[in-house]
């Protein structure tokens, strides 16, 4: 963070998850330093559980970014910017939930000048208590 400030910039990183609710989520240590895991049955010489603080990210936007004094453009030779809000996503398969939501609650398009992220493949779905919808094209199997 002490980058950012000095350079002028805000960054605020959200020390818990996201998602389209609030709410809780229990991780567990794998036992060996390497990470994390949701699953119990994936530790492997101990199973300490960690429990992480969950936001509904779109009306935390709301409430922390929309509505929220806005300092002077500034710029020189005639170039007039304001400020940006960019948002990083690194949610490791809650963008699936989440980028949704916050198209449909109009905080991506009203408050986020940027987004960057990566999305996880349908491969990895099976670690998650998350269902979606298989979508086919018309012919397949």
């Amino acid at each position: 963070r002490h980058a950012y400030d000095f350079m002028g910039w805000r960054y605020y990183p959200i020390h818990g998850g996201v998602s389209d609710k609030d709410g809780n989520l229990t991780f567990y240590h794998i036992g060996d330093e390497t990470g994390f895991t949701m699953l119990k049955t994936s530790c492997r010489k101990r199973c300490d559980p960690e429990y992480v603080p969950i936001y509904h990210l779109s009306e935390w936007i709301q409430r922390e970014v929309n509505g929220r004094e806005i300092p002077e453009p500034y710029g020189e030779k005639g170039l007039v910017t304001g400020p940006r809000v960019v948002m990083k996503m690194d949610i490791e398969m809650m963008e699936w939930i989440v980028f949704p939501d916050l198209l449909h609650s109009g905080v991506l398009c009203n408050d986020i000048h940027a987004v960057m992220g990566e999305f996880h493949l349908r491969s990895h779905w099976f670690f998650y208590p998350i269902t979606f919808e298989d979508h086919k094209r018309q012919g397949e199997n």
